[in-house]
């Protein structure tokens, strides 16, 4: 897996840490992953976390977004952890986040 993120003149967080590039995923199971985010302004803000499995033809392979709203104060890092359910029938293969 690569870990990819928004990086431009006008992004407001951004990844810390990057992710287990050995980490596999198996089909059927839940995949347990925490990702540590910092808002880049100093003004709080509330945001619903997503994240993404794009495949090699990029196309989104999985999705999935927090229920529950995140509440971020100015400049804030929070671990952001996502439980994502691998269906049985997944094609595991070449995956970004």
């Amino acid at each position: 897996m690569r870990v990819s993120k928004e990086c431009n003149s006008t992004a407001t967080y951004q990844l810390i840490q990057h992710l287990d590039a050995g980490k596999e995923l198996e089909q059927g199971t839940t995949a347990k992953i925490q990702l540590l985010v910092q808002n880049l302004n100093s003004l709080p803000k509330t945001a619903f976390a997503k994240i993404k499995l794009i495949d090699q033809n990029n196309k989104v392979a999985l999705e999935m977004t927090h229920k529950k709203a995140v509440e971020f104060d100015g400049f804030e890092t929070l671990d952001l952890p996502f439980s994502l359910n691998i269906p049985a029938d997944f094609a595991i293969g070449y995956l970004f986040y």
